[in-house]
């Protein structure tokens, strides 16, 4: 293996574990509703896409979306990820990342279970990687007592 082979496997390496961190900050700054310092993740042409919860396009209409969910539905968040795929090309990438999310539902009056994939493109700003493109695919959002089974499904 030549210099230049090494030295973009060490790039490469850099860059997946740089979008890691960016992930972990994401979790970080939803669960403790920071809001500003969340959106400092963000570029600022990104989208959004939360299903049936929503869909954001540019920071003004996702801040207003993370606060309503972060600040206003939800009073306490604990997101987990779990099964990392990261995939790096250029100054673009994608991620797929499995969720539980333990969480207080505020309006509902209950605690609840969230789960899924998140499927992500970032992009690469001035030395930094930002969310692009998230596309969140639910595949739970279910009362913590009675779980996400239902009977006959």
């Amino acid at each position: 293996m030549g210099i230049e082979e090494l030295e973009a496997r060490i790039k490469n390496l850099e860059d997946i574990e740089a979008i890691r961190r960016l992930k972990g900050q994401f979790a970080y700054f939803a669960d403790t509703k920071n809001a500003s310092e969340f959106m400092k993740l963000v570029a600022d042409d990104a989208v959004w896409e939360f299903g049936s919860w929503g869909h954001c396009e540019g920071k003004e209409e996702i801040l207003r979306f993370t606060q309503d969910v972060t600040l206003d539905t939800y009073s306490f968040m604990l997101h987990h990820f779990y099964d990392v795929f990261i995939e790096v090309k250029g100054d673009t990438a994608t991620g797929i990342w499995y969720f539980v999310v333990p969480a207080t539902n505020r309006k509902k009056e209950r605690a609840e279970w969230i789960g899924g994939v998140y499927n992500e493109t970032y992009i690469r700003v001035n030395g930094e990687w930002k969310f692009k493109k998230v596309v969140t695919e639910f595949k739970f959002v279910a009362p913590y007592h009675e779980g996400w089974f239902k009977k006959g499904k």
